[in-house]
């Protein structure tokens, strides 16, 4: 009987020392094609380390992950940002970083926004699944915007440079890097965001509520994350990213300014 008990017991412990997360494609932060499997992904995966839980991923488009996660058939997805989608529905992480969101257009339309109202008449190409707000998304739902949502982000930048969407709201370092994986970081210089931000917000892991072992799986995540932080090693993590993909796109430029 007692041997019974301690195999079930580290049974238990190894489901415990073990995660699935469903992801998508949103370069750099996650994709199947980037080392580490991308940016945020490294860093969700030294966090489970500190932690000393062993992670495992899995590439879906970002709806059917936040699906999955929901039924259970995964132990998470990640990261996501904290809004009224999500807060009772997942077991919710600390803040992992924050982001922000910008319109971006080609340099030849004339575009200049203060208030939501001011996106009337455009044509805005968007991802399916993504939260842009509260303003944003009532302002889709009653019919004020022309919003068109496309399963993967590299559907819109694609569309953008066709002149098929006029502006799409998409993160500096996400532009790049859509651009990049489809060899037209040269269209880069043709391109323009507008400075104020469409939205901010912060990452969050989403561990799925009818999992049992993810109460204590979070627990020790948040306790490796606001290490890691206090350490500055977050922070570094992010800044590197950004330095190279800034040092990407300006070569590339470069480039295209001596090809013509």
């Amino acid at each position: 009987m007692a041997l019974a008990m301690n195999i079930g017991a580290v049974h238990a412990k190894n489901r415990l020392d073990r995660v699935t997360l469903g992801l998508g494609e949103y370069p750099p932060y996650h994709s199947s094609d980037l080392p580490h499997y991308g940016a945020a992904t490294r860093i969700m995966t030294m966090i489970f380390e500190r932690a000393g839980i062993q992670v495992r991923y899995v590439f879906f488009p970002w709806q059917r992950a936040y699906v999955e996660t929901r039924k259970g058939t995964i132990d998470g997805t990640g990261l996501w940002e904290r809004d009224s989608e999500t807060i009772d529905k997942f077991l919710i992480s600390k803040a992992v970083f924050e982001y922000r969101t910008y319109f971006f257009h080609k340099k030849s339309l004339k575009f200049d926004w203060k208030t939501i109202d001011d996106l009337r008449g455009y044509q805005i190409g968007g991802l399916i699944g993504y939260y842009y707000g509260d303003a944003f998304q009532k302002a889709e739902e009653n019919g004020t915007l022309s919003l068109h949502r496309v399963p993967h982000e590299s559907q819109n930048m694609k569309k953008l440079l066709l002149g098929r969407v006029q502006l799409i709201p998409i993160s500096i370092e996400s532009a790049k890097a859509f651009l990049s994986a489809t060899g037209k970081l040269r269209e880069w210089q043709n391109l323009a965001y507008h400075p104020k931000p469409l939205y901010r917000a912060t990452s969050h892991l989403l561990l799925s509520l009818v999992v049992k072992e993810n109460q204590e799986r979070m627990r020790r995540f948040d306790q490796a994350l606001v290490e890691m932080k206090s350490e500055g090693l977050i922070e570094k993590l992010l800044h590197n990213i950004e330095l190279r993909e800034k040092s990407t796109a300006e070569e590339s430029a470069a480039d295209a300014l001596t090809i013509k």
